[in-house]
């Protein structure tokens, strides 16, 4: 068995059609069917049942069972070559969120120094669950993360760091900026700037919005959290962010408790693969950001 069969059988589960899946690859349809033939020898069960009256295969039970175990294989053999390919690489591949960066990076930077790490550091500044998805495809190694939900996932490695609360945010002269705490059916009228689907928030907002039975509407899906906290400021809406998004001596704007009671928190965890073999540099990386205060 090799990996090119198991490439050529899920794309033919994909697409159910051999011209297809020969066109992608560019070889020929009997070179597929070959590939699909030794598969079938290797595991001696069927995998694909050809109607040729009608044009048409049917995967049998024993191939998707194959596909989906062939996704994982193949998912990690794309990872194993990103990780060999980077492994004499003096670089620390290392997502950071921006907001979290502004926030929590300021009192390990001397440590970083110290250890002449800073130089070292290649950083993903994307949202966090495009940090999640680039340290499961290989691409990055380390991450600090936040979520929604604890992150439960067997193929990597997470150390919950601690939560923060979710606030809403308004321009600190709005007359919302009055209230210390408001529940979050008391917002319906309001016009919301949240964040995009690249990072955790709009999870947690939709659990809100269910859980109240309230649907704000949104006018703006921002792909930057300093976007957002400048068009609350320009009083254009109000937000739904992270308390950690706002220091308290921005005066510009104000940040207000939610009271609904709803146990939805943004987690902050550091995250690499759980088979991933760190450097010294690494391993010296993750030891002084687990040791943060949340």
């Amino acid at each position: 068995m090799n990996t090119r069969d198991l490439q050529y059988f899920a794309s033919l589960y994909e697409r159910r059609k051999f011209t297809i899946v020969a066109k992608i690859y560019e070889v020929s349809e009997p070179a597929i069917s070959q590939a699909i033939k030794r598969l079938e020898d290797s595991f001696g069960v069927q995998l694909v049942i050809r109607d040729r009256v009608h044009h048409s295969i049917h995967i049998t039970r024993a191939g998707t069972l194959l596909y989906h175990q062939a996704q994982s294989i193949l998912n990690n053999i794309d990872v194993a070559r990103q990780e060999v390919r980077e492994a004499d690489q003096e670089k620390i591949r290392f997502g950071l969120p921006p907001f979290l960066g502004t926030a929590y990076l300021p009192q390990i930077t001397r440590q970083l120094s110290k250890h002449q790490l800073l130089n070292q550091l290649a950083i993903s500044d994307a949202g966090s669950a495009d940090q999640l998805s680039k340290i499961r495809a290989g691409e990055l190694d380390i991450a600090l993360i936040g979520s929604s939900n604890l992150i439960l996932d067997h193929q990597l490695t997470v150390q919950h760091l601690g939560s923060r609360p979710f606030v809403i945010v308004v321009n600190a002269q709005s007359e919302l900026a009055q209230l210390k705490r408001v529940h979050f059916a008391d917002l319906a009228q309001f016009k919301f700037i949240n964040l995009g689907d690249g990072f955790a928030h709009p999870s947690a907002f939709r659990e809100f919005e269910r859980h109240c039975n309230t649907y704000p509407k949104i006018i703006f899906h921002s792909p930057s959290v300093e976007w957002v906290k400048n068009m609350v400021r320009q009083n254009l809406g109000i937000s739904f962010l992270c308390d950690a998004a706002v220091r308290d001596n921005d005066t510009s704007l104000q940040k207000i408790q939610l009271l609904d009671g709803l146990p939805v928190s943004f987690n902050i965890s550091l995250v690499t693969r759980s088979n991933y073999l760190f450097t010294k540099n690494e391993r010296l990386l993750y030891d002084i950001i687990a040791n943060m205060k949340i």
